[in-house]
């Protein structure tokens, strides 16, 4: 199991035995820090299972711009995921990342093998 799986793990344990301080607005959202290759980033997620909708924000946003989209997602059956880009929201920034759309692309591929998703839409 990888480091960030593993705290992934944990934190999806603490959420389940009332630790409100990683949930968000909404009671089905919470939001941890991932670490992808050497990029730290945030993850704000909704929903559980294996049919996943990623939402990947623009230039100049970032992963919580999504949080009125996530429950609605969920609450239609999917796991719904935002992730902050790097350099973006609470993504680490400057450093040796490739900030090119091939890196971003490269980034977000390393995200989803980072979290095991199988085929996110």
């Amino acid at each position: 199991m990888s480091t960030s799986l593993f705290w992934l793990t944990i934190y999806r344990h603490l959420i389940g035995h009332g630790f409100p301080f990683l949930k968000m607005n909404s009671a089905d959202i919470i939001s941890y820090p991932l670490t992808v290759g050497s990029t730290l980033t945030r993850i704000v997620e909704c929903g559980e299972g294996d049919d996943v909708v990623l939402f990947i924000h623009g230039v100049a946003a970032r992963a919580d711009r999504w949080v009125n989209n996530l429950p609605v997602i969920a609450k239609n059956g999917f796991r719904a995921i935002a992730v902050d880009l790097p350099g973006h929201g609470f993504a680490q920034k400057g450093g040796d990342f490739n900030y090119t759309v091939p890196g971003f692309a490269d980034f977000v591929r390393n995200v989803v093998d980072v979290l095991a998703l199988r085929t996110p839409h």
